[in-house]
């Protein structure tokens, strides 16, 4: 991605989603831990296994994230957009729970890989909230559908689009300058 080693942050234990970070470039907060920070190859496995753990000991039907993790999560999408690229929004029980349980007025895009969709035909659709779940046949769409339906989200704000994701990203670092 000719992203410097030196101007990438992951974001793996408690301290590190804690603390306030004044590192200029990319911080990668990983929901569910990280068996190595590959930065500094520091052994993070205990993240990993502190999830687990509370998956395997969690009573209700819909496990979410640790409150910590949730409180700084619920800070993030006050301030910022949130875009979603590269998941399949088919875990339906900690990540998507979490998301629909916060209110934001920020928008939401989820960038949905479509391997026949050129940057210049990506089909963007703003989800239509007032539609019934069967009319959006496909699981992601009715997972969009579920943040009008648990009224996190403007109706304006929640916007899927299909398209060939890396070479979106391609003309993304092209056009704008992004370094990707």
């Amino acid at each position: 991605s000719n992203i410097r080693k030196k101007d990438v942050f992951p974001v793996i234990n408690r301290e590190e989603w804690e603390g306030i970070s004044s590192n200029k470039g990319f911080h990668i907060y990983k929901l569910h831990g990280s068996i190595t920070n590959i930065i500094n190859d520091q052994d993070t496995r205990a993240s990993v296994k502190a999830t687990i753990k509370q998956i395997a000991h969690s009573e209700c039907k819909i496990f979410r994230l640790e409150a910590w993790k949730h409180t700084i999560l619920n800070n993030f999408l006050q301030e910022y957009d949130l875009v979603i690229l590269g998941y399949s929004g088919v875990d339906d029980f900690d990540i998507l729970p979490s998301i629909w349980s916060i209110s934001s007025s920020r928008r939401l895009l989820w960038i949905r890989h479509s391997s026949n969709c050129e940057p210049s035909h990506a089909q963007i659709e703003v989800i239509n909230i007032n539609n019934t779940p069967s009319s959006h046949s496909d699981r992601i769409s009715r997972n969009l559908l579920e943040f009008g339906m648990h009224s996190t989200r403007q109706p304006s704000s929640i916007i899927q689009i299909k398209v060939h994701a890396g070479k979106f990203l391609k003309w993304l670092s092209q056009k704008y300058g992004i370094v990707i």
